[in-house]
């Protein structure tokens, strides 16, 4: 696993317990409140902070600074300690954090039943030419909203689009990666909600087969609506009923999108209704 090489340890656990909670300053105060007699400090190619390696005489914790602020304590608790600085590229370092989450889904999701109908990547694929044509071959990055077990993923990747991929449900998180659909270091388990906190722009972000959207949770789609466009230069989208297509169009439209909208008789299952924004 990359973090253990980073740090040159052989096993260590997040004090973090979930991607999401990298989020929440708690953490910071949890890790310079620890009983420790080394620390490790993880430096990144500006030299700024993004994770500190704690060992309480047993064990090894690591807690990182890539989607919330370092505090001043976090380098008074290294001083503290005592210990070595290591350097590395953030982007990759981020890659170490999300395998470490997408392992640790594996392990509590060991045996997951395969959520995909035969034939359902040749259909995403046939979609996306229909849609960009030619266009498609000019991005070179992608998101997969709401990746689900990485199907579509898996077609981004084979047509060569740099993709980072996740879904709230980790037992999809974990059915993806030991299927080889989703590589554990571009993928991760988080709320829609805040993805532009874990997701940097990319030239396409899609989203299939949002929903169920109703009368009750709507607020939360729309907040996801507004997530893809912030991410994504051009959009795709797919609902699986008229009713949800005009409630995405409309917020769409408010975000000041410009929208294209059919219903695809391709794939009545999973794809029916598509918009397309930028």
């Amino acid at each position: 696993m990359k973090i253990l090489e980073t740090f040159e340890i052989e096993d260590c656990s997040c004090i973090e317990p979930t991607l999401m909670d990298h989020l929440e300053d708690r953490y910071t105060d949890m890790a310079v409140m620890m009983a420790a007699d080394e620390a490790r400090l993880l430096i990144d190619e500006k030299e700024d902070p993004v994770a500190l390696a704690l060992h309480d005489s047993k064990n090894w914790f690591v807690s990182s600074y890539i989607f919330r602020e370092p505090e001043l304590g976090v380098i008074e608790k290294f001083e503290e300690c005592g210990g070595d600085i290591y350097q590395e590229n953030r982007d990759d370092y981020t890659d170490s954090i999300r395998e470490y989450y997408c392992l640790e889904m594996v392990k509590e999701f060991p045996g997951v039943l395969e959520d995909n109908r035969p034939g359902r990547d040749i259909l995403v694929r046939e979609l996306l030419e229909e849609v960009f044509g030619s266009g498609c071959i000019g991005m070179k990055t992608a998101t997969d909203f709401c990746c689900g077990s990485g199907v579509a993923t898996s077609v981004l990747n084979d047509m060569g689009k740099d993709t980072l991929s996740f879904d709230l449900d980790a037992s999809l998180i974990s059915l993806g990666v030991q299927k080889k659909r989703l590589d554990p270091k571009r993928a991760m388990c988080i709320d829609g909600r805040a993805a532009s906190v874990f997701c940097p722009e990319s030239d396409l972000c899609l989203a299939l087969m949002l929903g169920d959207i109703n009368n009750m949770n709507y607020p939360i789609w729309e907040c996801m609506i507004g997530e893809i466009l912030a991410i994504g230069k051009k959009s795709l989208i797919s609902v699986a009923t008229e009713r949800e297509s005009k409630m995405v169009e409309k917020w769409l439209e408010e975000e000041d999108a410009s929208v294209t909208s059919f219903e695809n008789t391709c794939d009545p299952i999973y794809d029916r209704f598509v918009l397309v924004a930028e």
